[in-house]
């Protein structure tokens, strides 16, 4: 029995071997596959926070117009409506 189960044990030793160059390099592109796609999710996100960042600062840069605008225009009502 002892002979068969270290007959079995050496079959499979010697599969595994054989199989692991087909296996390896699936297993290595698999994860160069999902660094890729880390690398792309995370070029997406930057993307995606430059487009918020870059609205936000429209959106102060529109509030400082409009508020200039209202001052401009409370100095003129101040000077009596006359304008240039």
């Amino acid at each position: 029995m002892m002979k068969n189960l270290l007959k079995a044990g050496t079959i499979a030793s010697l599969a595994m071997a054989m199989a692991a160059p087909v296996v390896l390099p699936n297993v290595v592109f698999a994860q160069a596959d999902i660094r890729q796609e880390d690398r792309q999710q995370d070029r997406q996100a930057d993307r995606q926070q430059d487009r918020q960042m870059d609205r936000q600062q429209d959106r102060q840069m529109d509030r400082q117009a409009d508020r200039q605008h209202d001052r401009q225009a409370d100095h003129r009502a101040d000077r009596g409506g006359h304008s240039r």
